[in-house]
């Protein structure tokens, strides 16, 4: 059984108290990068989920950094001092479950730091999902969302694989080559 510890009148699992997890931390709109930057800048290890994209405007072309979680930054943290976190301007809250911080699990965000890259290798932003509650584990396993898991659905002749953050309640799909793509079992989530 999970002990309790105590901060600031707020009983947290001791598991989030002693070592590092990875949470979701919520920011007012269009304040990532500002919180991200604010975080780095007082060494806390922080990941904006941003992607370089190509965006269009009436006169030109111009890749641009854009959030692939709007309204959402990644912090690794213990919850011994949150307010390190959360005092930043543009900070919300983390994303709870029961009013305590809900911890990203760690197959999440390696999927968000693959969605990322590949995002950023291709240049174009993925489309967002409907959060799937069923589907098949897959993998991918050629091109730029190499190694990227997620869940299958099919769209026409090509695979869309989507990526979910139960954490977040939140989906990105992309869609990718049928023949690239292959199924994989569930990964345990052991706390």
């Amino acid at each position: 059984m999970t002990g309790f510890g105590s901060h600031a009148g707020t009983r947290y699992p001791s598991r989030l108290l002693e070592r590092p997890h990875w949470f979701a931390l919520r920011t007012k709109a269009r304040h990532e990068k500002k919180v991200l930057a604010q975080l780095e800048g007082v060494g806390v290890e922080a990941f904006g989920a941003l992607a370089r994209v190509e965006r269009e405007w009436a006169d030109r072309t111009r890749p641009v950094e854009m959030p692939l979680f709007p309204g959402y930054v990644f912090v690794h943290i213990t919850l011994a001092d949150p307010a390190v976190v959360l005092r930043r301007a543009g900070a919300v809250d983390f994303v709870r479950s029961r009013g305590v911080p809900q911890p990203v699990w760690p197959d999440e965000m390696e999927a968000v730091v693959k969605l990322a890259r590949g995002v950023t290798g291709e240049g174009k932003l993925p489309s967002q999902e409907d959060y799937l509650v069923v589907g098949t584990p897959v993998v991918v396993t050629e091109g730029p969302f190499s190694g990227l898991t997620g869940v299958l659905t099919e769209n026409r002749s090509r695979s869309r694989v989507v990526v979910k953050l139960d954490s977040l309640r939140q989906a990105r799909g992309v869609s990718v080559p049928t023949e690239h793509v292959k199924s994989v079992r569930p990964l345990s989530r052991a706390g």
